[in-house]
């Protein structure tokens, strides 16, 4: 059983990285890829969760310069479509206990209703009120919601892994 799941991930794996290669052959950036290829590469550290916020900000401004900047929304769509999967992923590997009440990711409001502290230290301005140029409004609230949903679950996770007591 255990040859089967290796052989399953190595030809997963190998999928991936074609797929990745075909993309950059193309001539097209594979958000999804870079970040996931980024967010694993950091190391848990005290600075992981700034690391992690890093890696999202450098790989949106990556995929506008891909496109010399004239498809801005659709990098920060893309971007927004990842870290859902990934925080959607990540939350349901954590233990009920750790989830804080919350059955999946907490959007950005209800972070800011919350006093758990796992959101901005200083209170979220409404999305619907930030004016990003070329960007619309929809696309700014569900990047706002994403991004708290996957840094919750991010923070989360790396605590807990830090915290060996609560594997045992």
């Amino acid at each position: 059983m255990k040859a089967i799941v290796k052989i399953f991930l190595l030809a997963m794996l190998g999928f991936t990285q074609m797929s990745s290669v075909l993309a950059a052959k193309e001539g097209k950036l594979s958000v999804g890829t870079l970040l996931q290829f980024c967010s694993d590469s950091i190391p848990n550290t005290e600075l992981a969760i700034v690391m992690d916020g890093e890696c999202v900000s450098h790989v949106r401004k990556m995929c506008e310069y891909a496109y010399d900047l004239e498809k801005n929304e659709y990098c920060l769509v893309e971007v927004t479509a990842w870290m859902r999967l990934d925080a959607e992923i990540r939350w349901q590997r954590l233990p009920d206990e750790q989830k804080l009440g919350f059955e999946s990711p907490p959007t950005a409001k209800e972070m800011s209703e919350s006093e758990i502290g796992l959101g901005p230290s200083l209170p979220l301005p409404d999305c619907r009120e930030i004016d990003v140029g070329d960007i619309s409004e929809e696309a700014v609230c569900s990047y706002a919601d994403a991004l708290t949903g996957w840094r919750a679950s991010r923070i989360i996770e790396r605590v807990w892994a830090s915290n060996t007591e609560n594997f045992e």
